[in-house]
C-alpha cells in the first residue's frame, strides 16, 4: 500500500472522529459506527505500514485457524516482525477466536512468549486481526514473568481472560483493541 493511501486512511479516521465530536445530535449507534470505521482505518494503516520483511501466507479459509496463526508475523518487543519460532512462541492453549474489530471476520488473541537472544521468554497478550485474508499481529501487551490462563473468550469485540500472573491473585480481566493498542478495561 502506498504511503499516500496510508495517509489518506489516517486522515479519514481523524476527520470522522472530529466530525463525530462536533455533532452531538448523532445517535449512539451512529457514533459507534463512525468510531468503528475510524478504528478499522487505523488498523489497515498499521498493517500497511508494518515493516514485515517476509511473505505471510493467506489464511486457508475465511475462518482463521491455529495453523494460520502459526504462519503469521509476530510483533517483537522492539517493534520488528518475526516468524513463530525460538523468539516468538504461540501458547496454543490460550488462543481465542472472535471478532475484535467489528468487521464480521474472526480475529484472534492469545499469549505469545517473546524473547530476545539470550533472554528468558516473557508472556505477552497478542491480538491478531484477520485483514485481507492474513492474520496480522497488530498489538502486544506485556503480562508479567509467569502467567497461567484458566479460560478465555472473545465476544462482542471484548477479550475476557481468567488468569493469574505470578505474585498476583487470580482474576478475570477484559481487553479491547483500539486502533493498534490493547486496552485493559
Amino acid at each position: 500500500m502506498a504511503t499516500s493511501t496510508i495517509v489518506l486512511l489516517l486522515n479519514l479516521a481523524t476527520a470522522l472522529l472530529l466530525r463525530t465530536q462536533q455533532t452531538p445530535a448523532l445517535s449512539p449507534s451512529s457514533t459507534l459506527a463512525i468510531v468503528g470505521v475510524a478504528n478499522r482505518s487505523v488498523q489497515l494503516a498499521a498493517q500497511a505500514a508494518a515493516p514485515i520483511g517476509f511473505t505471510v501466507p493467506h489464511n486457508t479459509d475465511i475462518w482463521p485457524t491455529i495453523e494460520d496463526l502459526m504462519q503469521a508475523a509476530y510483533l517483537s518487543p522492539g517493534g520488528a516482525y518475526l516468524h513463530e519460532g525460538p523468539f516468538a512462541t504461540l501458547v496454543q492453549s490460550t488462543v481465542s477466536f472472535g471478532d475484535l474489530n467489528g468487521d464480521g471476520l474472526d480475529d484472534a488473541a492469545g499469549i505469545v512468549d517473546l524473547s530476545n537472544a539470550g533472554s528468558k521468554p516473557m508472556p505477552y497478550l497478542a491480538m491478531f486481526l484477520n485483514q485481507n485474508g492474513v492474520m496480522f499481529n497488530i498489538a502486544d501487551l506485556p503480562l508479567g514473568a509467569s502467567t497461567t490462563v484458566y479460560s478465555h473468550s472473545i465476544m462482542g469485540g471484548v477479550l475476557t481472560m481468567d488468569m493469574q500472573i505470578a505474585g498476583q491473585p487470580r482474576s478475570t480481566s477484559t481487553y479491547v483493541l483500539w486502533g493498534d493498542r490493547i486496552m485493559k478495561e
